[in-house]
C-alpha cells in the first residue's frame, strides 16, 4: 500500500511510526496534533502580546505560563485561566506530553518505569501548582474531556492544552460570533524546568490488515483506492482542522488549501503541521521518546488507573510528590510482572511474546 501511494509522499513521522524489524505494520488515515490554545482577545485585554509567529513562545517556561494564568483568572466573572481534566485518561494524556516537555519519559531506554525520576516529579508539582493557585476551575478533578471543550468554547476558561481540531466545531456551536483566530489561536508550548524541547501528542490512528484474513488482497486494493487523490480529499475535507492528510502532495493541493475551514483556522492547522514535521508530535499513549511504541505493556499500564490515581492523591494532599511518583513506578512494575512481562527490555528477552 505504501508503495502504491508513494512512500516518500507520506509525512515522515507517520510513515515511520509503525516501522519495526524492517516492516511497516500500519498506515494512518489522518494525522493531527493537539495545540496549546488561548483566547487571544482576553490575553490582549490583560496586556499580553500574542506572537504573530506561532513557532515563537509567548511564555517560554511553565512558571511564566503560571503567572500568565494568574493574570487572566477572574473567579468573580466565572473566568479561569486554564481547563484541566481530572478524569483518568485525559489527565494522564496531559502528564505524558508535559513530562516529555520537561526532558523526561514514562519509561527509560530499557523500558523500566521512570515515574520516580525528577522530570516526572516536577511535572506532578506543576499540576499541583495549577490547582493550588486556583487558575483551573474548582471542579476540575471531576471534569471530562467534553466538559473541557465546552468550558473553553464558552469563555469559562481562557486556555486549553488539549486543542484538537475537533474543538473548532464546538466553538462554532457555542460561540459563533467568536469563531475565528481573532479570538481563538494556538501558541507555542512552554517547557518545564528540566526541559528544552516542547512535545505534543500525535493523533494518527492506523489501518491494519489482518494476516489471517481471507480478504487480505481486497483490503490492500481498498486502501490503495482510499488514498487516491479524489477519494482521500473527500475524506479529509469532512473535518480538515482535526484530520489533516498524511500525504505531502495533498497538503500542497490547491483544492485542499482552498477549503474554507483551512482559511478560517489557518494557524491551527499550521501549528499541527509544524509539530508533526519537526518530530515534536509523539503518538498518544506513547509519549517521548517515540520508540517506546514498541513497548508491549503500554496500554495495560495506561488503562490501569495507576497514574491518575496517584496524581489525584498528590494534588489532594494525601501524598508527597516523591512518594506518589515512587508509588506509580512500584505499582507499574507489579502490574507488568503480573502480566508476565520480564523487565527490562521484554521484547529482546528470551520470553516469547
Amino acid at each position: 500500500v505504501y508503495k502504491a501511494i508513494g512512500l516518500n509522499d507520506v509525512v515522515e513521522s507517520v510513515r515511520d511510526m509503525t516501522l519495526f524489524q524492517g516492516k511497516r505494520w500500519g498506515i494512518s488515515h489522518h494525522v493531527g496534533a493537539p495545540a496549546l490554545m488561548i483566547r487571544k482577545d482576553i490575553a490582549e485585554q490583560a496586556g499580553f502580546k500574542v506572537p504573530d509567529d506561532i513557532s515563537k513562545p509567548m511564555f517560554p517556561t511553565w512558571m511564566e505560563q503560571l503567572e500568565y494564568l494568574k493574570a487572566v483568572t477572574k473567579p468573580d466573572k466565572r473566568q479561569w485561566g486554564m481547563s484541566l481534566p481530572g478524569t483518568g485518561y485525559f489527565l494522564q494524556e496531559h502528564l505524558g506530553r508535559w513530562v516529555g516537555s520537561n526532558g523526561g519519559t514514562f519509561y527509560d531506554e530499557k523500558w523500566n518505569p521512570a515515574f520516580h525520576k525528577e522530570p516526572f516529579i516536577q511535572t506532578l508539582e506543576f499540576v499541583k501548582a495549577l490547582s493550588d493557585n486556583k487558575v483551573v476551575p474548582p471542579d476540575w478533578l471531576s471534569q471530562s474531556w467534553l466538559g473541557m471543550i465546552v468550558e473553553f468554547s464558552t469563555g469559562i476558561t481562557t486556555m486549553i492544552d488539549h486543542g484538537y481540531g475537533r474543538i473548532a466545531g464546538s466553538i462554532e456551536k457555542y460561540a459563533p460570533d467568536k469563531a475565528s483566530e481573532e479570538y481563538f489561536v494556538p501558541i507555542w508550548r512552554p517547557v518545564g524546568p528540566s526541559g528544552k524541547i516542547p512535545y505534543t501528542d500525535m493523533d494518527a490512528e492506523i489501518w491494519v490488515i489482518f494476516s489471517k484474513s481471507k480478504l487480505r488482497d481486497l483490503a490492500k486494493e481498498w486502501l490503495k483506492l482510499f488514498y487516491t487523490r479524489d477519494m482521500y480529499l473527500n475524506y479529509v475535507r469532512q473535518y480538515p482542522v482535526h484530520m489533516p492528510p498524511i500525504l505531502k502532495s495533498l497538503r500542497k493541493d490547491p483544492e485542499y488549501q482552498a477549503l474554507p475551514e483551512l482559511k478560517k483556522w489557518r494557524n491551527w492547522v499550521r501549528m499541527q503541521e509544524i509539530n508533526i514535521d519537526r518530530g515534536l508530535a509523539i503518538p498518544v499513549g506513547v509519549y517521548y521518546p517515540a520508540t517506546n511504541i514498541q513497548i508491549p505493556f503500554l496500554a495495560e499500564v495506561f488503562d490501569s488507573g495507576i497514574i491518575a490515581d496517584e496524581i489525584v492523591g498528590f494534588v489532594q494532599g494525601r501524598r508527597k510528590g516523591k512518594e506518589a511518583a515512587q508509588r506509580i513506578t512500584d505499582r507499574a512494575n507489579d502490574l507488568i510482572k503480573k502480566l508476565g512481562y520480564p523487565v527490562p527490555d521484554p521484547i529482546r528477552s528470551e520470553k516469547k511474546l
